[in-house]
């Protein structure tokens, strides 16, 4: 490159700097940094319900957070409907209209329904005050919300004490021993019920006679043990039944012959109908030996 293109090169250069300084200057100004203009105008809600009587409030964010002029105005494109002052909507009559936030020269809007008067919620009643229900067993609990035509109709529901009763939906669930409250709430009512979670009880899965089956003389006893399982059942309580009487009774296990012939003795569970029998043979004959050391065998049915 020679020197004459050199020396245009470099004027051309500072040409083009001092048209850029110019430019900037005119943006920033000669005394301060260039106007920071809104970018962005954001609600809170993009549509909302309001009843009449009542009031909405819209909050309007404005970006960047730096912007020169924060200002927000507001409007309502249905004032006969609903009007609009620093974001607070206020309800005129039951319509619609759009309520807008200006910013600069960004704008945001909330479509906005206003509907009929409230109808507030009186009472919250429960199927049920007070309520037992064992580890790993539930219950529901049914509210019920007055007047019919209350603007809420569904409750929130919760437990003093979670860790011994859950709710969900009204569904009780006990999982520890213990006691809780549990609350059914609709706008500002609530209704309680008190919960009591007892351990588990545990029903009787068999039930077993000592002996399948016994010989005895009229006049005589014996004594028949039951064997419930399993062990921690929660109630191992029996009842005894004789299939017939006129040969052998049975009271609390003892059995006492009556007459000649052949009785089924049979023992029940309280819970759970779990049973089990033990043929008994009665006669007048003792002389055979201990009732002990007879067999099925042993056993001779007469006619």
């Amino acid at each position: 490159m020679n020197k004459v293109n050199s020396i245009l090169l470099g004027a051309a250069l500072v040409a083009a700097l001092v048209s850029c300084q110019k430019k900037d200057d005119a943006q920033q100004g000669e005394d301060g940094p260039a106007v920071v203009k809104v970018t962005s105008v954001i609600l809170n809600r993009e549509d909302a319900s309001v009843h009449m009587g009542n009031t909405l409030t819209l909050i309007a964010t404005v970006k960047p957070d730096n912007a020169e002029d924060r200002t927000v105005t507001w409007g309502s494109s249905n004032p006969s409907v609903a009007t609009v002052d620093g974001g607070v909507v206020t309800p005129v009559r039951e319509g619609f209209t759009i309520i807008t936030a200006k910013a600069g020269d960004k704008m945001a809007s909330c479509e906005v329904t206003v509907l009929p008067p409230a109808v507030p919620v009186e009472s919250i009643t429960l199927n049920k005050n007070s309520l037992e229900i064992e580890v790993e067993q539930s219950f529901t609990l049914v509210a019920t919300i007055i007047p019919d035509n209350a603007d809420v109709r569904t409750a929130s529901w919760s437990s003093s004490a979670p860790a011994v009763a859950s709710v969900a939906d009204g569904v009780v669930s006990g999982l520890m021993v213990g006691n809780a409250i549990i609350t059914a709430s609709a706008d500002g009512r609530s209704a309680e019920c008190r919960v009591t979670v007892k351990p588990k009880f545990i029903v009787p899965e068999s039930v077993t006679l000592d002996r399948p089956y016994a010989h005895l003389s009229v006049g005589e006893t014996i004594t028949l043990t039951p064997a419930v399982l399993p062990e921690n059942a929660s109630d191992k309580s029996v009842s005894w039944s004789s299939s017939d009487t006129n040969v052998a009774t049975v009271t609390d296990g003892v059995v006492r012959g009556v007459a000649k012939g052949i009785a089924y003795i049979t023992v029940e569970t309280t819970y759970g109908g779990k049973t089990d029998s033990c043929k008994v043979t009665v006669d007048g004959d003792t002389s055979a030996g201990s009732v002990e050391d007879l067999t099925e065998q042993d056993i001779v049915i007469e006619d």
